[in-house]
């Protein structure tokens, strides 16, 4: 939980990056920042048109999720931790440089690059940044902010990916269920499938495609609900309520921790049940993650 000091902090800090943007582009005739990222070399104006495409890299990757499933347990822990030092380290740097933005950089440049994930090409965006004088101090500032939102949701889904575990472990314990075969699943607990409606893999990303102006119904467990792209993309239970789907990774599940939490009396939707993302124009990437199973039409998966 971010504390009120460094919601004011923030504050403050977007108060500077203004002012010292105004300096910045009457001093340099409105110079452009150029950055060479995933191929394409990407052009910005003012600070405000970098700050909004960095706002699509604070997700974690749909790849990211799937490779922590790969993983022992055991290495979380300590991921966790190195995560959270880098951010203190990097906030640390954000209070240091109040209203000395231009030393920012070169606090930086002493932390060194590869301490930066290789997600959306982080790594390769600071040490573009970096290369730069200290007029580029501004984008800078606003990287730095941006991939603090970064570590903090790669902390999340570790959390997320960690509980869900240890429910894996309880049910098998108790012989209850297994999280990998969809035979395992309570009769009463899960939708049969049928040629229409397909369980996705466990622990797997698979991408559904779905035009605009369309809907399409899939099952949580038992329970329907329908994902819809009209306005916008949106989970829509049974009963009518709406959730906003977001950019990012959404999190769908009972438990309160969730981006997305249903209606707690689904008993058989899982605290932590599928995550979803979307990653294009018309197209969502979809994660389940749960004990019951997530089944979505057959033809609405990319092929």
């Amino acid at each position: 939980m971010i504390n009120n000091k460094f919601n004011r902090n923030i504050k403050n800090l977007s108060r500077a990056l203004g002012c010292a943007a105004k300096r910045l582009f009457a001093d340099s005739g409105a110079t452009l920042l150029e950055l060479d990222l995933d191929g394409t070399r990407y052009r910005f104006g003012p600070p405000s048109d970098f700050d909004f495409a960095m706002s699509a890299r604070t997700s974690v990757p749909a790849a990211r999720v799937n490779e922590l499933f790969e993983r022992a347990v055991t290495e979380f822990s300590g991921e966790a931790t190195a995560l959270r030092v880098l951010e203190g380290r990097l906030r640390e740097l954000q209070d240091r440089s109040f209203g000395q933005i231009h030393t920012l950089p070169d606090s930086l440049r002493e932390l060194g690059v590869t301490v930066y994930t290789t997600d959306h090409d982080w790594r390769t965006l600071f040490t573009e940044l970096l290369r730069a004088s200290d007029k580029r101090a501004a984008f800078v500032a606003i990287a730095v902010q941006r991939y603090i939102e970064y570590l903090q949701a790669r902390q999340s889904v570790l959390h997320a990916v960690a509980d869900l575990r240890e429910e894996v472990e309880r049910c098998a314990a108790d012989k209850r269920t297994t999280l990998f075969t969809a035979s395992a699943v309570p009769a009463e607990a899960a939708v049969e499938e049928t040629p229409a409606l397909r369980r996705l893999p466990h622990g797997r990303a698979v991408m559904l495609r779905l035009e605009h102006g369309r809907e399409v119904t899939i099952a949580l467990a038992r329970h329907r609900f329908a994902i819809a792209h009209d306005r916008g993309w949106a989970l829509i239970a049974d009963g009518g309520q709406r959730y906003v789907l977001r950019d990012g990774v959404n999190s769908v599940g009972r438990g309160r921790d969730n981006s997305i939490a249903v209606d707690s009396t689904l008993r058989n939707v899982s605290r932590k049940h599928l995550l979803v993302e979307p990653v294009g124009k018309d197209a969502l990437v979809l994660t389940d993650l749960s004990s019951t199973g997530t089944f979505i039409p057959q033809t609405a998966i990319a092929s």
